[in-house]
């Protein structure tokens, strides 16, 4: 008796799984409460937010130059948000932002703060909102601005235009249509070749040897990416030792001196004219010590 119940009851078994294989059917999907349809993210915001950071507006301007750093943000809120800026080659600090105006929040300082022309800033939660070293930035990577690049408006002010929602564009108006003048490379590729290009198109180049400009009969030119790139090669190669710069002017007028990096001349040229393979340290004798350092 119990053999024959075992093969009826694995009889049912083969047939119930045959009949979930013909009707395509598999094993029941738990509910979940939800439904097939993926997810989709909604569309970015097209305007900007409100202004919700309480800041006055600007109606003392500074007896000196000043940095104006304008945000603008689609999403969230303005009033986590402030600045780190530091020197070229300095340590960096926290700023706020400290007005408003009708573009978003406003971060106004004294050019006089910095050390040098060229200023690193990141768009960051201040740490008071964030945690202390805690950094949640709207945008990841270093961002300049030059006010050797930059023209000063009515009120002795650099501006420069920035959004949570353009990346690493940094424009110079509020309108975003123009971005600002910058010098990316300037450097050299080896002892006869230099390149230099910016982010917009350059109406001229000059370079320096020193404080001597060079003739246009003393290098040629060749000029791609719709004037952006400039390759410059010499007729004479450089030396390590020599002090070359170069001076860029841009289509909008606006012009910058830059030294040109030597970094890439550390080749046989630089070895076989600085390669000291002599004594070095205290050389003693019974009448003197001699000290040789390289």
């Amino acid at each position: 008796m119990l053999m024959k119940n075992l093969k009826l009851f694995n009889f049912i078994a083969v047939l119930t799984l045959l009949t979930g294989c013909a009707t395509g059917k598999g094993p029941e999907k738990p509910d979940d409460g939800g439904d097939d349809i993926p997810p989709v993210n909604p569309p970015a915001p097209k305007e900007p937010i409100e202004n919700d950071s309480g800041l006055p507006e600007v109606e003392t301007y500074l007896d000196e130059p000043g940095i104006m750093i304008h945000y603008q943000r689609f999403q969230g809120s303005y009033l986590p948000w402030g600045l780190w800026l530091w020197s070229e080659n300095a340590a960096g600090n926290e700023y706020e932002f400290n007005y408003s105006d009708d573009y978003g929040i406003v971060a106004y300082y004294p050019t006089s703060l910095f050390v040098s022309p060229k200023v690193g800033f990141i768009v960051k939660q201040l740490f008071s909102y964030a945690g202390d070293n805690v950094w949640i930035k709207d945008y990841d990577a270093d961002r300049f601005l030059d006010t050797d690049l930059l023209q000063l408006d009515e009120h002795n002010c650099y501006n420069i235009y920035i959004a949570d929602n353009t990346g690493a564009k940094i424009y110079t108006n509020k309108e975003k249509t123009q971005l600002i003048d910058g010098i990316s490379t300037c450097q050299f590729e080896n002892n006869s070749t230099i390149l230099i290009q910016g982010n917009n198109p350059l109406k001229q180049v000059t370079i320096y040897n020193g404080e001597q400009a060079l003739s246009e009969s003393d290098y040629t030119v060749e000029k791609t990416l719709q004037n952006k790139k400039y390759k410059i090669t010499l007729n004479t190669p450089a030396e390590v030792d020599d002090l070359y710069r170069a001076h860029v002017v841009f289509e909008s007028d606006v012009s910058s001196y830059k030294a040109i990096s030597i970094r890439k001349l550390y080749d046989s040229n630089f070895e076989q004219k600085y390669k000291y393979d002599g004594e070095l340290g205290a050389i003693y004798s019974n009448s003197s010590t001699t000290f040789k350092v390289w």
